[in-house]
């Protein structure tokens, strides 16, 4: 799908600009463009957790030039394919889900320049959204800022895939309502001088929320990875289940990972936990594979691949699920 497209379709779904979006339904614009950037701006959070990173709320400036989109499903909505997009520069967009409807999402960028990409997203009761976000290795650095807000039994998943280059993915995500489910995942594979960095934001406000994190990253040459995570469970958020982990494969003595995980819990009854482990591949795996003549190289790229397959059959759709893998490791393949 062409990300200049406008389109209504027969069921109601809605691709529109701003200004187009603005006219046909303010009230709904009203309501919601730039809530999530201002409360951003105002969360007392951000002064705690951000002093050792850049700030959600640093680069929202965008160009002129910047599109900007309105993706927009009115209530029931149900696709049973997955709508993508290619994001080619620059681009503010709004997504609102209306209760119980259900979509899913693809990104691709294909950056022609420096680009920036500020989305904001809400979900109505009952409603479920799953993204997959698609990170090629190109020459151009990608800054991908993402806020979500949750409303009362809710689904959101996100997926995020960097095979390189120099991005920033920073998502929040702000549950408002009971019952709400999140995951967030995220695979990386890089190498020579790439320098990829995923920042993430899971804030429980409400009781009776669920909340799921898992980053993987390959790692090799001189290549730099930061995971910065944090899990926060407002006062009186009770009975919440939130569990955060990164894992990481260094295949060079050369290369830089950092993994800052971050609780912060005002609430008695709740079930949360973060992990993070660093290694090399297993030598006896490498040597077993060895013993049935399997080359050194090859088998490295076997276990490589073996690492991130986990993650990527959290995307649901076949077809999608399929093309990302191939992706995945044809990128292994050059490192």
């Amino acid at each position: 799908m062409n990300n200049d497209r406008k389109k209504t379709d027969r069921n109601g779904m809605q691709c529109l600009t701003f200004d187009e979006f603005g006219r046909r339904y303010p009230e709904i614009f009203g309501r919601y463009a730039s809530r999530l950037l201002e409360e951003d701006a105002r969360d007392g959070l951000s002064d705690n957790v951000y002093d050792r990173r850049p700030s959600f709320r640093a680069d929202f400036t965008l160009p002129d030039t910047a599109d900007r989109k309105v993706l927009y499903f009115p209530r029931a909505w149900k696709n049973d394919t997955v709508l993508s997009f290619e994001i080619s520069r620059s681009q503010r967009m709004l997504i609102v889900l209306e209760k119980q409807a259900a979509v899913n999402l693809n990104f691709r960028f294909v950056p022609t320049t420096e680009t920036a990409r500020v989305c904001e997203i809400f979900l109505d009761p009952d409603s479920s959204l799953e993204i997959s976000e698609q990170h090629p290795d190109t020459p151009f650095s990608v800054t991908n800022t993402v806020f979500v807000q949750q409303g009362t039994a809710s689904r959101f998943q996100n997926t995020v895939v960097s095979l390189g280059g120099k991005a920033l993915n920073r998502h929040k995500v702000v549950q408002t309502g009971s019952g709400a489910e999140s995951h967030l995942y995220g695979i990386t594979i890089a190498g020579g001088s790439d320098r990829v960095e995923h920042h993430t934001v899971m804030q429980h406000k409400i009781p009776h929320g669920n909340s799921f994190e898992h980053y993987k990253t390959v790692a090799t040459g001189n290549a730099v990875v930061d995971f910065f995570g944090q899990i926060y469970v407002a006062p009186d958020a009770q009975q919440i289940e939130a569990y955060q982990q990164n894992n990481n494969i260094l295949l060079s003595d050369t290369v830089q990972v950092t993994a800052k995980p971050q609780l912060e819990i005002y609430a008695d009854d709740v079930k949360c936990s973060h992990g993070a482990t660093f290694g090399q591949l297993d030598e006896n795996a490498l040597y077993y594979m060895r013993q049935r003549g399997i080359l050194p190289i090859q088998a490295q790229k076997l276990l490589t691949g073996g690492f991130v397959t986990d993650l990527t059959g959290k995307i649901s759709d076949r077809k999608l699920r399929e093309e990302v893998f191939q992706e995945l490791t044809e990128r292994i393949n050059r490192l």
